[in-house]
């Protein structure tokens, strides 16, 4: 899989003096297995919203960000703690962050399978396609 490859890659750059290339969009999310207690790390997009930080994801790494799990963030080249949430049932909120994430972000749309109409507006049914089929995560700092 192509993540196998860029993972690492984005990891080294994210941590190194020319993270603005791509800490924009992206940032390192390091979190504790809920059963192992090991240390994971991966590279996800993000958008920010009145402070708090949000993210989507497809694989199940999620699961161990529970009752507020706390975190540690590569942010914009500088790093912090934080505590999650997901959310996974209230698609409300699921499709209003999915909805502002490809705005904010339209090069996330094409990962997520939504277009846009003529208008510039992501197709509304694409949106909440996406959001059912993605965990959200809510990151405080």
């Amino acid at each position: 899989m192509i993540f196998n490859f860029l993972n690492p890659v984005m990891k080294v750059m994210l941590k190194s003096p020319v993270h603005k290339v791509v800490s924009d969009g992206i940032w390192i999310l390091t979190f504790k297995g809920i059963k192992s207690g090991k240390e994971y790390s991966t590279p996800v997009s993000y958008f920010m919203d009145n402070g708090t930080v949000y993210c989507f994801t497809h694989a199940q790494w999620w699961r161990n960000l529970v009752n507020g799990a706390e975190v540690k963030v590569r942010l914009l080249g500088k790093d912090y703690v934080g505590y999650a949430q997901t959310e996974v049932e209230d698609m409300t909120q699921k499709t209003i962050a999915m909805r502002t994430m490809v705005m904010t972000k339209p090069q996330e749309a094409g990962f997520y399978n939504v277009t846009f109409d003529s208008d510039g507006q992501p197709v509304e049914e694409e949106v909440i396609k996406a959001a059912e089929e993605a965990a959200l995560i809510r990151i405080s700092l």
